[in-house]
């Protein structure tokens, strides 16, 4: 489990001003775009292998690997700025798992732990909706 869901209320519960407001929402965005982008990107993957062949299959697989890869990418730099926010109003931290800088930012800890985090979150706000 990476998700500390109560940091991330208690940081929702602290925050005045709209700019901080808007950076979570921007990071829940990403984290949710990471996973609608994994579930439609296994589909189209699917439908390409079925479709497709030689040198059409290879390009389209590689758009969807690298359109992913770009999310995931998004979803790890904001799971970091989110804890940054966290630290600087005091809250522990939100996300839990491996972080990384500079040439360790995506290694594969780091890049598994966010997306079971990015799954988490995405859960727990949809099961906490009004």
């Amino acid at each position: 489990m990476y998700l500390n869901y109560n940091n991330f209320e208690l940081l929702s519960n602290k925050l005045q001003s709209s700019e901080d407001f808007e950076l979570i929402e921007d990071a829940v965005g990403a984290f949710a775009g990471y996973v609608k982008d994994v579930d439609i990107g296994e589909q189209q993957i699917r439908t390409a292998y079925a479709t497709l062949d030689g040198e059409a299959l290879r390009e389209r697989v590689t758009a969807i690997d690298n359109r992913r890869s770009a999310h995931h990418k998004e979803a790890i730099v904001n799971a970091n700025l989110l804890n940054r926010l966290a630290a600087v109003n005091g809250v522990e931290a939100i996300y839990t798992g491996k972080t990384g800088e500079g040439d360790n930012l995506y290694n594969l800890e780091v890049r598994e732990s966010v997306a079971e985090f990015c799954i988490e979150i995405t859960a727990k706000i949809f099961e906490n909706r009004r």
